[in-house]
């Protein structure tokens, strides 16, 4: 009984959570972490060449910055910091998985040439918004927010890596690329307006795509259901066994008592 009632009590619970969970996850994720995350490297001596820091910090996309240093270096610094707030330069209309400021110390712009970044994105991020990896854009603000479309590099089961040359240390934002202003749908005359996370303004399409499907509804209602079903019989389960549990040891005493005595008479019957 008590291991019917554990799997009725989990079949309910992964019907809720899928009914309540996993459902609506159209509107993409949106990570708000509470504080700055920063990283830097520091040089006493940066000898002239080619240079690579390495991000050692998980929580930071930019994970590795490259440049060529085209004379010795003092003193030198290099920070990247991935930003809890919206930057003060003001925020794109993109939809945005990570606002990042690049930042430097004793280097001038003519010390240094060849500036490129690697960085990486979350896959499900990107599939929560209902786009794709080749949506991803790197935006650099400079005076305002451009778009800059980076190369693919290598893929794990988590992140989609990229490269991108950018013109120097600044604001960034590691986003999905604009989707146009407007989109006008003509298989319904009846039209709303609703706010697209990832548009550059209000997209217009048919109250049929704003509508809920129907057929998902069907099928959530269905396993809410079979939840509420499931946590009845469980609970029944348990109020029956909480009022029986005391009876049963005596019933079994008194069967066992009967069944001595009548094998002691039969024994005595025999002599």
């Amino acid at each position: 009984m008590g291991k019917c009632a554990f799997f009725v009590l989990f079949a309910a619970f992964l019907s809720v959570s899928f009914a309540f969970g996993v459902a609506d996850t159209g509107g993409g994720i949106t990570y708000a972490p509470v504080s700055d995350a920063k990283y830097g490297m520091f040089w006493l001596d940066l000898r002239a060449g080619p240079v690579v820091v390495g991000v050692d910090k998980g929580d930071i996309a930019f994970t590795k910055i490259f440049f060529v240093a085209k004379s010795a270096l003092r003193n030198a610094e290099v920070s990247v910091t991935r930003l809890a707030d919206d930057p003060p330069v003001g925020v794109p209309e993109n939809a945005v998985f990570q606002y990042i400021r690049l930042d430097k110390k004793n280097i001038g712009d003519e010390d240094i040439s060849g500036l490129r970044v690697l960085f990486r994105v979350e896959k499900k991020w990107v599939a929560s918004y209902g786009s794709v990896i080749s949506d991803v854009r790197l935006l650099v603000y400079d005076g305002k927010w451009n778009e800059l479309v980076p190369l693919m590099n290598i893929s794990d089961g988590l992140y989609q890596y990229f490269t991108a040359d950018i013109g120097g240390f600044s604001y960034f934002a590691i986003a999905l690329k604009a989707k146009e202003a407007v989109a006008e749908i003509h298989n319904d005359s009846r039209q709303v307006k609703v706010n697209d996370s990832n548009a550059s303004s209000v997209v217009v399409v048919s109250e049929e795509e704003v509508a809920p499907k129907k057929g998902f509804g069907v099928l959530r209602a269905v396993l809410v259901g079979f939840s509420l079903i499931a946590l009845l019989v469980f609970v029944f389960f348990v109020i029956k066994k909480a009022k029986g549990g005391g009876k049963k040891p005596k019933e079994a005493d008194d069967v066992l008592k009967r069944q001595k005595e009548a094998v002691t008479f039969e024994e005595t019957g025999k002599e």
